[in-house]
């Protein structure tokens, strides 16, 4: 690494330890990594009816543990509350046998793989938050577009675009497996909370995961001759570590 002219990141969570490395600051870039949503847009003053999961259905995931939460919750919020699971994967069967077990047929809604993007708004914009158990990566960025909070759990191996999720700010980052059933009745009854979640969430992809922001990184790389390496890349700020309670 030490031979490289410059060192691009995907996330400035990792800034301290390539720096460590012996990388020389000026050579270090950061493009914080995006997803591009055609039709991003604060809905977190939309009316909410639900919770979603987008993403592949496989076992590190964790959907199972979700289903399970949504199931004890139901108790405590209304009955008309959905969990909407979008995506698809080797574990869909055995996710759809457990929600009949359940008794959860009619509240968990599979739509399978959804590309389209006004159907992804339509679906994301009755969220009140997108929950994962399981590791995240771009789905968060993708929730934060429309200004909707995302919901995981700590101990999980995330993807670089974990650095973003600020616990209690715009995500709600859980301990234990237990604690979900907790944080979705929270949600569900103090839509003042969950709101304020999901507008700082919005405002997190307008400032940081720009699709323009992550170009400018890699732009600020390519040119990165002058030796501004930090410097340049500050365009696109972006937390050094993740922001959870411990």
């Amino acid at each position: 690494m030490k031979r490289c002219d410059g060192v691009l990141l995907y996330s400035a969570c990792d800034l301290d330890r390539v720096i460590a490395a012996g990388i020389k600051p000026g050579a270090v870039y950061v493009a914080n990594n995006t997803i591009h949503v055609p039709n991003a847009r604060d809905c977190s003053s939309c009316r909410k009816r639900s919770f979603i999961f987008v993403g592949r259905l496989e076992a590190r995931k964790r959907v199972n543990v979700l289903i399970q939460a949504f199931r004890d919750a139901l108790c405590r919020i209304d009955r008309r509350a959905v969990l909407e699971i979008v995506g698809d994967g080797s574990e869909r069967g055995h996710l759809e046998d457990l929600v009949a077990r359940s008794g959860l047929k009619g509240k968990v809604i599979f739509h399978g793989s959804v590309t389209e993007a006004d159907r992804l708004a339509t679906l994301f914009s009755g969220a009140i938050a997108y929950v994962s158990p399981g590791p995240v990566g771009l789905g968060a960025i993708h929730s934060f577009a429309y200004g909707v909070p995302v919901v995981t759990a700590r101990a999980e191996y995330h993807g670089p675009e974990f650095s973003n999720l600020e616990h209690g700010r715009n995500a709600i980052i859980f301990g234990q497996d237990f604690e979900l059933t907790d944080v979705l009745g929270t949600l569900w009854h103090d839509r003042r909370f969950a709101k304020e979640l999901g507008r700082a969430a919005f405002e997190t992809y307008s400032q940081r995961c720009s699709m323009a922001g992550m170009v400018s990184g890699f732009v600020a790389a390519i040119d990165g001759g002058c030796g501004q390496g930090i410097t340049a890349a500050s365009l696109v700020e972006a937390p050094r570590k993740p922001s959870v309670d411990n």
